[in-house]
């Protein structure tokens, strides 16, 4: 997930990654406005390395937040997990996707294909949302 979401970075330029709370530790804290008051933003830096010699080719930053923390709408979605937590990550933010303007959620885990009819029985079919599943 976290490879994916530099990848995503590096294209479009903007990616937040939505973090169950055990990956707070692997963050950096930041808190903007009064501390009393503001949600901490975290930043998640990535070391892209190159797999022949393990040598780091780039690192980059990446926002994250941790899932619950925050009700910004969702437009694209990839849920980097094992395909069996695919639907309870999926449950996690639903009422957050951006169906108004067709949200989109790519499931990219091992088997996901084969959780894909699982995922539509369970979302009840939704035509405003698209699903896509690799192998």
């Amino acid at each position: 997930g976290f490879l994916f979401a530099a990848a995503m970075q590096k294209a479009f330029g903007d990616a937040t990654m939505l973090l169950r709370e055990h990956h707070i530790p692997r963050l950096s804290a930041t808190v903007c406005g009064n501390s009393s008051t503001a949600a901490a933003k975290y930043i998640a830096s990535v070391q892209v390395c190159r797999p022949s010699d393990r040598q780091i080719i780039t690192t980059c930053d990446i926002k994250a937040e941790i899932i619950g923390d925050t009700q910004n709408q969702i437009e694209c979605l990839l849920i980097c997990t094992k395909a069996n937590d695919a639907i309870p990550a999926l449950s996690s933010i639903w009422d957050r996707l951006d169906r108004k303007n067709g949200a989109k959620v790519i499931v990219l885990s091992n088997g996901a294909l084969a959780i894909r009819d699982s995922i539509q029985k369970h979302f009840n079919d939704h035509q405003d949302l698209q699903i896509i599943t690799a192998t």
